[in-house]
């Protein structure tokens, strides 16, 4: 009897780790992603966008996500943006941003080849534009679901706030950032965002990953921005390798 009933908590405990395991070999990658930003739904025009990133869950689920972002000189942006002094002929015009997410997965129904899981967490960014530091503080939530063993859908949605020192070279207006375009302060500024970003993930063989989404992100208080602050969005994809 006693050997039956440890069978039966050691198959448990196995099944356990399998289960905190299901979602290990689509979270643990390193990827490369470039993005199309419409800014203002293009009433801004677009720039383009590359990032390189990160993610870990562990066996525990504690998950991380990091992701550097760079937005390389635009001129078609920089000068359609209102107060740009173009002097500057938009060639300084550039920005680069680093997000670090930290949260933990709560699992449910998890099978060999399906999957759900939770995931709230914590997320800060810092970087510049133009020259003025940019920090933005917030908490989000990804529900992902995966099925088939090698397909993953998830919805990103976070709540930041989003603050940037200085007008960067020159002293330029806020305007010079698509997160807080259509405001012309050119000191502190300061606003109150959110992001929803729907994401398909498929991996090839366990190893390569492939991805394609769908960012948009928008000011809660549409008194912040011009042009009727339709948001901006982006659409992007990726490639990495899983580990």
């Amino acid at each position: 009897m006693m050997k039956k009933t440890l069978l039966i908590i050691l198959s448990c405990g196995t099944f356990g780790v399998a289960n905190a395991d299901s979602f290990q070999d689509f979270n643990n990658n390193a990827f490369l992603q470039y993005g199309n930003v419409y800014v203002n739904q293009n009433q801004a025009g677009q720039a383009q966008e590359w990032s390189v990133g990160a993610n870990v869950q562990t066996k525990n689920n504690i998950w991380i996500n990091a992701i550097a972002t760079g937005m390389p000189n635009n001129d078609s942006l920089a000068v359609s943006l209102p107060g740009y002094n173009t002097t500057l002929g938009g060639s300084t015009y550039g920005q680069f941003l680093a997000t670090a997410k930290a949260g933990y997965a709560f699992q449910f129904g998890n099978g060999s080849s399906n999957g759900f899981q939770v995931i709230p967490y914590a997320t800060y960014t810092y970087g510049t534009s133009l020259g003025a530091i940019n920090q933005y503080y917030g908490l989000g939530v990804k529900p992902e679901y995966r099925f088939g063993s090698s397909l993953k859908i998830s919805l990103d949605m976070t709540a930041y706030d989003a603050t940037q020192a200085g007008g960067g070279a020159g002293l330029q207006p806020a305007t010079v950032n698509p997160t807080f375009w259509g405001q012309t302060n050119n000191g502190y500024i300061q606003d109150f965002r959110y992001t929803i970003n729907p994401e398909v993930q498929y991996d090839i063989a366990k190893t390569i990953l492939l991805g394609v989404g769908y960012s948009y992100d928008n000011s809660f208080n549409q008194q912040q921005t011009t042009m009727n602050g339709a948001g901006n969005s982006t659409l992007y994809a990726k490639i990495g390798y899983l580990f």
